[in-house]
């Protein structure tokens, strides 16, 4: 079983390591490819892509946790099956011909600031990578089921091919098309990919094994009842934290677009190093408040925030040091690379790797409550502290807004929280 949870950490760094690399070679890549007009729609059309992903009403988890429980207990796993392929035939069924109602509205919303004309063309885009994000959120249960069957290096290894594929087409396309659809083929070399590999997985361990028998509507009831709690913190979670290329493309010019998406992919690979950390510690703080040892779940959480703080602090200097040459790499000659925006983007994340290593603790005690009461009210901050801040301030009112957001919901609310379980916790041992 150890040697089951090495191959996974390590399968996890590898694909991480060969995403972020593969990412960021293909940036200045597409950058110079599209123009910055074009990139900027590209980078409004990608951030859809964790909205679609909440079309799964968060049975991706559910299913995880289910054919775990089944598994450890050696009960069989068909109705589980069964009752999972019945649910995403019928989501695929319900909410597809949804999102086609909600994309011609959706896009001159969303896209109407950064074309001159929203024609059909403009709208195909939208289709096109909707479709395969939607795909990717329904069949992302296969994925899930993989870690239930303790074989998440799988999942791993499937993402860094799904990745360097991508690479590979975005290669190909820079190098030998020069035609007007450069946009299309860019979103189909980058959306199609990660969906048809993630629906090939889905349908190996669902479709193939089901048989399409009638599932138990009692299995069904219990998949749907519990999938429903992580589809609402997903929910919030998407409100509080996704807005902002939705406000940009209202607020923002494409230059502004540009500069923010290619910072964000840097100072994200920070925050996904701190991730890999938090999910190390989140097993031992789980043991840890088993056993009610407070002290050492305080320590942990302490040693959370330092080893974060020192991952930010480390990565925005460097940053500032090579901005220069950073932005000669990734940026075309146009655009500069503001010091105190990128100083912005280090106290943004600093902030969030404060939240997110209390949060840590109040996840492995499944103590969810809190961030159902602070988490919308982020989303109310977020929402508007974004759109009226870059109409003053351009790019850094964005992170001025987000940085609020965290200031006055979940950066003291959860520690609040964690602090209040901490005392009701020793007066109960007394």
């Amino acid at each position: 079983m150890a040697t089951k949870h090495v191959h996974i950490f390590l399968a996890a760094w590898i694909s991480k390591i060969v995403t972020v690399i593969a990412r960021f070679f293909t940036l200045p890549l597409i950058l110079s490819y599209l123009g910055v007009e074009n990139y900027a729609i590209f980078a409004v059309i990608v951030s859809l892509e964790g909205w679609f992903l909440l079309s799964d009403f968060g049975m991706g988890s559910s299913i995880q946790n289910f054919l775990a429980e089944k598994r450890a207990l050696n009960e069989p796993l068909t109705p589980t099956l069964q009752a999972t392929t019945y649910i995403v035939l019928t989501l695929f069924s319900l909410v597809f011909p949804l999102i086609l109602m909600i994309i011609p509205i959706l896009g001159p919303f969303l896209l109407g600031n950064l074309v001159d004309n929203y024609s059909f063309d403009t709208r195909n885009l939208l289709f096109l990578a909707g479709s395969f994000y939607f795909l990717l959120a329904l069949t992302n249960v296969g994925y899930k089921a993989l870690f239930a069957y303790q074989k998440g290096h799988l999942v791993h290894i499937l993402q860094g091919a799904a990745t360097l594929i991508s690479m590979g087409l975005t290669l190909l396309l820079r190098y030998f098309y020069e035609g007007e659809y450069k946009l299309f083929y860019i979103l189909l070399a980058t959306a199609s990919i990660p969906a048809l590999i993630s629906f090939s997985v889905f349908f190996h361990l669902f479709l193939k094994r089901s048989h399409f028998a009638l599932p138990s509507f009692e299995m069904i009831k219990m998949i749907l009842s519990r999938s429903f709690r992580f589809w609402l913190l997903a929910l919030l979670s998407a409100f509080a934290l996704l807005i902002d290329y939705f406000i940009m493309a209202r607020t923002l010019s494409s230059k502004d677009i540009v500069i923010y998406n290619v910072l964000s992919k840097i100072f994200a690979m920070v925050f996904v190093s701190f991730h890999a950390v938090l999910d190390a510690f989140c097993p031992t703080s789980s043991g840890l408040l088993t056993q009610l040892r407070w002290d050492e779940v305080h320590l942990l959480v302490k040693k959370s925030y330092s080893i974060g703080s020192l991952f930010v602090i480390v990565a925005t200097t460097l940053v500032l040091i090579f901005s220069t040459t950073i932005g000669k790499l990734l940026l075309p000659d146009s655009l500069i690379l503001s010091e105190f925006t990128i100083l912005l983007f280090g106290l943004h994340t600093l902030i969030r790797v404060f939240a997110d290593s209390y949060a840590m603790v109040l996840h492995s005690m499944s103590f969810f409550s809190p961030f159902f009461i602070f988490l919308p009210l982020q989303a109310l901050l977020s929402g508007i502290c974004q759109y009226f801040l870059s109409l003053k301030f351009g790019i850094n009112g964005i992170l001025f807004g987000l940085m609020i957001s965290f200031l006055f919901s979940v950066s003291w609310g959860l520690p609040r929280e964690y602090y209040r379980q901490k005392r009701l916790f020793r007066r109960a041992e007394e």
